[in-house]
Parts: C-alpha cells; structure tokens; sequence
C-alpha cells in the first residue's frame, strides 16, 4: 500500500512540475512578445512611412453609420445614339476603351443622310445662281434697263434660295454637323456622302457597346454609352429615423463592406422624397477617381459625422492594429517602437478615444503601424524558431 501511495505522489508531483515548466514557459514567452520593442534607424522608418505624433486631447465625430453603393456619376455619363439609320462599315472603339471627346467611334453607311447631304449642296449651289440673278436684275432695275417685276421676282427667289439653304444645313446640324463640317463639305472635293461619322460626345469609359460591323442600325438606336469615370457617386440609404441628423455639407468617410477606408468626402444631395418600399431616402456623397479605385457597381459603408464631442486621448484610427485578439498601438520609446495593449472608445472613421493604455503627451505611431506589426510578429517567429 505504500508503495502504491509513494507511486501515485511521484507521478503526481511530475505532473505539477510539468505544468509549472509550461506555465513558467508561456508566461515568459508572453512577457518577451509584450516587450518585445523593433529597432529601426530613422532614415530606415522614413522611408518605410512610419509617422509619430503625439496623443493628446481631441475631438471625435458623433458618427451616424449607412450602406450604400459606388454608383455612375449620371452628370458625366452619355449615351450614343445614331441620328440616321444605315450600316455599320466599321467600330472604332470597344468596351473598357477611353475615348476622347470629338473622337470619331464608328462608321456608319446610311442612304438618307446622303440625301440630306446632296439636297444641302443643290441647295448651296441654287442659292448662288439666285445670288447672282438677283444682283444682275437689281443692276439692270436701277438702271432702267430691267421691269421692276422681273427685280422682285428675283429677290423673291433669292430670299428663297437662303430659306432653303437655312433648312437644309438645320437638318445636318441636328444630327450633329457643326458650321465647320458644312464649310468642309462645301469647300472640300468630292467625298463618299453616305458615311456617318458617330463621334464621341464627352471624354469617358466606353462602358456599353450594342453595335458591331455590318449591323443595321435604326434612327435613335442605341450604339454606345460612355461615363466619365473620373468622378463617382456613392448613393446611400438614409432610414426615416436618421432624416433629421443628414444634411448637405456633413464630413464623411466611406468605407469597404470590410471597414478599410476608400476616400473621405461630404454629403452633398438628401433627396425629398422616402422610398415607399424601402422607407429610405438617398443620401449622395460625389468623390473624385482619378485612379479607378472606386468601381461602380460596389457596396460600400459611410461613416457620417453629424456632431462632434471631445475626449482627452485622441489618435488616428488607422494607428490601431490588432495582434493576437486585442487591439495595440505602437509607441516610440527609447529601446525603439513598443508594442502598447489599448482600450479604445468612440470612433468617427479618422480619429480614435483612447481610454487606456496611452497617456497624453506620448509619442505614437500614426502611420506605418501595421508595417511594424508584420516586422514585430516576423522577429518573434525567428526567435521562437
């Protein structure tokens, strides 16, 4: 019976002395991870982006949060149609392509517009013989040589002739003929009258193309659209109850379904009227897209800011960094950049309350955090491996 006992306390106290190794093991792998501080030189930190700033007291917008969506800006957005109906003799231009604005896209073959083409001419042409009969008949009525009837008879037909020139150029300006076409098209040498030039109306995206090469096209048929994508639209949906708290001006940010900001911007349009399905009305913010980035089509969260309040530890919200299931800042201490667990508090989307962890007056990493983040968590795997 003893030695049984004697067993059952040695095996025991192994296993006590295996647990306190391990618990004695992570409490020191957990003190060196917490800190663990990164050693950059400051040309190094430079060039990686890294930016300090110091926290202090601030303001941090009341943030009312909606959905919504990355749309067309409608303003910058046109649609080709062709204004005669004929054949396609060739496409210039296909989806996804920028063009430029006058930019000729296709070519169209039409019969009609070569008759509206020649009557233009026959009328150009009738209106200098009814010119040139009229200044005749004029010289001869002041001279005496000529009736007045046959002076009023040509002046009748040269005031004419202009009408008919007038109507002619009017129906080829509708259609898009500037003065200048009409000047080449008079001046120029004999050309192929039925070609129709479809010509870009703005610069923009091809995003829609409904023609191709030998098609029949009708009159007012759609053949291309094109949008200015340099601009965008995010439309969002206000609920009835946050109505009161919307308005144009207010500052907002506009993020991914996934919380990464995309741009900052303002609302600029509330709409009137609320959805009877939806019970919503639209809230539009115009963002600049230079760059492409913001793709319509795209679900997107704005963070509005309809009032401020002040707390007195404030940072950038892009500084916090999560590692390991908390949130951390990363502080500049005189060993180099240390890891700090904080607690964070009311957010607008830009700036962040800090209610522990960080002191007023402390230098904190504003801009490069999750670069230090990636190098924090790459040293701790060598040292553990």
């Amino acid at each position: 019976m003893n030695t049984n006992r004697e067993k059952t306390v040695a095996i025991a106290a192994s296993i006590l002395l295996i647990v306190c190794g391990l618990s004695h093991a992570a409490s020191a792998s957990q003190q060196k991870e917490e800190t663990a501080a990164i050693c950059l030189p400051s040309a190094e930190a430079k060039e990686l982006g890294i930016r300090i700033e110091a926290a202090g007291p601030g303001k941090i917008g009341q943030v009312v949060t909606l959905t919504g969506e990355i749309k067309i800006n409608r303003d910058r957005m046109a649609q080709v149609v062709g204004m005669v109906p004929g054949v396609v003799e060739r496409v210039d231009k296909y989806l996804g392509d920028e063009v430029e604005k006058g930019e000729v896209m296709a070519v169209v073959k039409s019969l009609e517009l070569a008759a509206m083409k020649s009557e233009y001419l026959a009328a150009v042409g009738r209106l200098a013989l009814a010119k040139a009969s009229f200044e005749m008949e004029e010289l001869l009525w002041k001279k005496k040589i000529s009736p007045q009837q046959d002076y009023l008879v040509a002046k009748q037909e040269f005031a004419a002739a202009r009408i008919a020139v007038r109507a002619a150029s009017q129906q080829l300006m509708a259609i898009g003929y500037s003065a200048d076409d009409l000047e080449r098209l008079r001046s120029g040498p004999d050309t192929d009258l039925a070609r129709y030039a479809i010509k870009a109306p703005l610069k923009g995206t091809v995003i829609e193309k409904a023609i191709s090469a030998g098609e029949a096209v009708e009159r007012y048929g759609l053949l291309f659209t094109i949008a200015d994508l340099s601009t965008v639209w995010v439309d969002l949906a206000v609920h009835q109850r946050d109505l009161p708290l919307i308005r144009p001006g207010l500052p907002a940010v506009v993020e991914t379904v996934e919380g990464q900001p995309l741009a900052q911007g303002e609302i600029s349009y509330v709409g009137p009227v609320v959805s009877e399905e939806t019970r919503t009305a639209v809230a539009r913010i115009v963002l600049g897209n230079p760059k492409g980035q913001l793709r319509p089509g795209t679900f997107v969260t704005a963070l509005v800011t309809v009032d401020w309040i002040s707390a007195p530890v404030v940072i950038k919200q892009e500084a916090v960094q999560t590692m390991d299931g908390v949130q951390v800042v990363f502080v500049e201490t005189p060993d180099g950049f240390e890891k700090r667990i904080v607690e964070t508090g009311t957010s607008d989307g830009i700036n962040v309350e800090i209610k522990k962890g960080l002191r007023p007056g402390e230098k904190y990493v504003s801009r490069g955090g999750f670069t230090l983040k990636c190098e924090l968590q790459k040293e701790l795997f060598e040292e553990d491996h």
